[in-house]
C-alpha cells in the first residue's frame, strides 16, 4: 500500500510519535516513583496520541488551514499545554483557565466559515499570549519560547488564510511540531532535575549539606584500595551541653557553620562528611592531614567560639593484618585517637 501526503502535513505526522513517547516516559516514571501526577500525564498523553493518529488518514489530499489535521493538532496542542502545566509544572488550576477558554473557542471556530476561522483563531492565540505575558510573574526561557511559537503560529495562519500558499501551511506545521518538541524537552529536563536532586539528597546530609556517612564509607573504601589516604575524625566538644543550654535550633546552626568551615578547610585536599551527630570526618588524599586538622581546630574556636577534639590516622600506619580489615580499620584508628584527645583535655589533635 502506497501512502502519499501533502508536503504541508509532513511535520504533523511526527506529532503522534512525540506524544506517544511522552506517554511512555511518564508511565515509566510513574512505575519508578508512584507519583499520581505522572500517571495522570501518562494516561492523558496516551489519549492524545490516539486522537492525533487521525492525521494519517489524510494522505494524498490537498491541505488547507480549515482541513481536519490542522484543526485536530492545534486543538491537541492547547490540550497538552493545559495538562502539562497542571501536572508537570505544579501550577494552580486557575492559571490554566485562559488556555481552557482559548481551547473551547478554538473548537467552536471549527464550525465557522474558513475565512472567519483563519482570523479568529490567530486572534485567540494573540490574546492568550498577551494575557500570559502580563499575568505571569515568572517568564523563564521556556515560557518565552512558548509565547514566541504561539505568536508566530498566529501570524502564519493569518497570512496563509489570505494568501493561500502551501508554504505558510508547511511553516505552520513546523511551528506546531516545534511546540510539541518544546513541551517534551521541558518535561524531560524537569524529570532529569528531579532525579539529580534525588541523587544528591541520597549522598548528602540535609542539615550541613556535607556528604553523609554512607557516601563517606563508600568513597573511603574506593580510595583506600587505590592510594594512601588519611582520615580526620572530629567531634565537637560539649555539644550536648550546648544543646541543653541554648536549644537544638542553636545547636543546628553551630553544626551548619562548623560543617561549612570544615568543608572550606579540606577544599582541594579531600572531602568533608558528617558521620553522625556532632561528628565530622574527612577523607584526605594529600600529606597534610595533621596540618588541616589543626587549622580547622584553631579556626573553629576563633570564628564560632567552640572547641573540637580531633583524631587523625594514615593508611600507611596500618599493619598487614589491619589493612585486611580495609578502611574500617583506618576509621577505627582515627576514632580512637579522637577519644584520646577528649581524655587529654579536649580541644586538641591526636
Amino acid at each position: 500500500m502506497k501512502l502519499t501526503y501533502d508536503i504541508s502535513i509532513i511535520p504533523l505526522l511526527y506529532v503522534p510519535v512525540l506524544i506517544f513517547m511522552l506517554a511512555l516516559f511518564a508511565l515509566y516514571l510513574y512505575n519508578k516513583t508512584r507519583l499520581k501526577t505522572e500517571l495522570y500525564i501518562s494516561v492523558s498523553m496516551f489519549v492524545l496520541a490516539a486522537a492525533s493518529m487521525f492525521v494519517f488518514s489524510f494522505q494524498g489530499k490537498s491541505m488547507t488551514f480549515d482541513t481536519f489535521p490542522f484543526q485536530i493538532i492545534t486543538t491537541l496542542l492547547l490540550v497538552e499545554t493545559i495538562i502539562m502545566q497542571l501536572f508537570s509544572e505544579k501550577r494552580e488550576w486557575q492559571s490554566c483557565i485562559p488556555i481552557a477558554i482559548t481551547l473551547i473557542l478554538t473548537v467552536l471556530t471549527l464550525f465557522t466559515h474558513p475565512l472567519v476561522r483563519g482570523i479568529v483563531f490567530p486572534l485567540l492565540l494573540f490574546a492568550l499570549v498577551g494575557w500570559r505575558y502580563i499575568r505571569l510573574i515568572k517568564r523563564d526561557t521556556t515560557e518565552i519560547i512558548r509565547m514566541s511559537l504561539l505568536t508566530s503560529l498566529g501570524i502564519t495562519v493569518i497570512l496563509g488564510s489570505f494568501i493561500g500558499s502551501a508554504a505558510f501551511q508547511f511553516i505552520s506545521s513546523l511551528l506546531i511540531l516545534s511546540y510539541f518538541v518544546l513541551e517534551n524537552t521541558h518535561y524531560f529536563n524537569r524529570v532529569l532535575a528531579m532525579f539529580k536532586n534525588v541523587s544528591i539528597n541520597s549522598m548528602t546530609d540535609s542539615l550541613t549539606q556535607l556528604y553523609n556517612k554512607a557516601y563517606f564509607t563508600k568513597k573511603a573504601e574506593l580510595l583506600f584500595e587505590k592510594q594512601p589516604i588519611s582520615i580526620i575524625f572530629a567531634d565537637l566538644d560539649n555539644f550536648k551541653k550546648l544543646n541543653d543550654q541554648k536549644g537544638h535550633e542553636y545547636g543546628d546552626e553551630v553544626l551548619q557553620k562548623a560543617g561549612l568551615l570544615f568543608k572550606r578547610t579540606l577544599q582541594d585536599h579531600g572531602q568533608a562528611c558528617r558521620y553522625g551527630g556532632e561528628e565530622l570526618v574527612g577523607i584526605i588524599t594529600t600529606k597534610r592531614a595533621m596540618e588541616l586538622a589543626e587549622r580547622f581546630r584553631i579556626n573553629l574556636e576563633k570564628t564560632i567560639g567552640i572547641t573540637v577534639s580531633i583524631g587523625v590516622a594514615h593508611s600507611e600506619e596500618l599493619g598487614v593484618n589491619e589493612k585486611e580489615g580495609g578502611v574500617n580499620s583506618l576509621i577505627k584508628l582515627a576514632d580512637e585517637r579522637m577519644y584520646q584527645a577528649k581524655q587529654q583535655g579536649k580541644n586538641q589533635v591526636c
